[in-house]
């Protein structure tokens, strides 16, 4: 078959969409294999030896886009058979940093300075090893950016082609993209599930008191142009973390409330920082299996229905096409 050189041009395209994806897929498989196989692999004692939070500011094309990434650098050493080794990994799959503030400074408080804890290795490599064992969410971010990248880029290749080759390959088009549809709403719809348990069960959890110890307000602005028309949004936020303690164990938390939402207006943020002030008296509500698991809000709040809400639309969405759209397309 000859290739023509606009089907170059298609197949070169996809194929570094492909590329990028494999880039990604191959660390990604390896932490989700990493944090599902620790929860077996022996533990060290470990001793924290770097604790500290970092904060870079990027802009945007316009020079009041702007937006603050926060990151903590924990380092832990530990030792097996006599070697001394270094960690920086807290669980496989973590993020390095984000727009949250709170995030950052969390970690920092639950690994200070000095902090004498535990970690797992590999056996086989003991240079790998983890603080927190077990599966994480996070673990599935890269290869879900992965795969962002390769299915697209086969969907696109099969559409091209399929236009010249009848329904039935345009139905495999229509398929593939319905499939990226649901695989979304999967991804938003499992956390969205999971806080809206949470919050539905806290409203039963024991209460114990807790301290305002980190409060942060903040905001963030972006610029849309379209047709000439510039339009600015500004969104705000306030981030706070609580320390409280559990049968004699010191915890901290930065959930306000299961399923909140990252920013908003600027009145939606000033009431939270006049509710949380720093220093202030609050009680904590903690999930008993997992104290670490709290918030100083509990029960459902519209907020928490906004991302399992969006996950089902996804899903819904897909499952429509694969129902009712496909077959309608390759009746012809």
């Amino acid at each position: 078959m000859q290739i023509k050189g606009f089907d170059f041009a298609v197949i070169a395209g996809a194929s570094v969409f492909v590329l990028l994806g494999i880039a990604m897929l191959v660390p990604g498989i390896r932490n989700l294999s990493r944090s599902i196989a620790s929860s077996g692999w022996p533990t060290a004692a470990a001793t924290v030896v770097t604790s500290e939070t970092s904060a870079s500011v990027s802009r945007g094309r316009s020079s009041r886009d702007r937006s603050t990434m926060y990151s903590a650098s924990i380092r832990l050493r530990y030792a097996v058979g006599g070697q001394v080794y270094a960690t920086d990994t807290l669980h496989f799959g973590e993020t390095l940093g984000s727009g949250d503030s709170s995030e950052a400074e969390l970690r920092r408080l639950r690994f200070p300075l000095g902090y004498e804890t535990t970690v797992v290795y590999d056996p086989k490599q003991p240079w790998v090893a983890a603080a927190r064992p077990g599966f994480h969410s996070e673990a599935l971010l890269l290869p879900g950016g992965a795969l962002a990248f390769i299915v697209p880029a086969i969907m696109f290749v099969v559409l091209y082609y399929g236009m010249d080759r009848g329904n039935s390959m345009l139905g495999v088009g229509l398929g593939i993209f319905a499939t990226i549809f649901m695989a979304i709403g999967a991804a938003l719809l499992t956390p969205g599930m999971i806080s809206l348990w949470n919050a539905r069960a806290s409203v039963q959890w024991p209460v114990v008191p807790g301290r305002i110890l980190y409060h942060e307000e903040g905001s963030s602005t972006s610029t849309d142009t379209h047709e000439g028309r510039s339009t600015t949004t500004t969104t705000y936020s306030t981030r706070v973390i609580y320390r409280y303690q559990v049968k004699g164990r010191t915890l901290f938390n930065n959930v306000r409330r299961f399923g909140q939402l990252a920013g908003s207006s600027e009145e939606w943020a000033s009431e939270i920082a006049a509710q949380y002030p720093m220093g202030k008296d609050v009680e904590v509500s903690y999930k008993p299996g997992d104290p670490e698991t709290a918030a100083l809000e509990p029960g459902i709040d519209q907020e928490a229905y906004y991302l399992p809400g969006a996950g089902a639309a996804f899903l819904l969405f897909g499952f429509a096409v694969f129902r009712w759209g496909i077959p309608a397309l390759t009746r012809f």
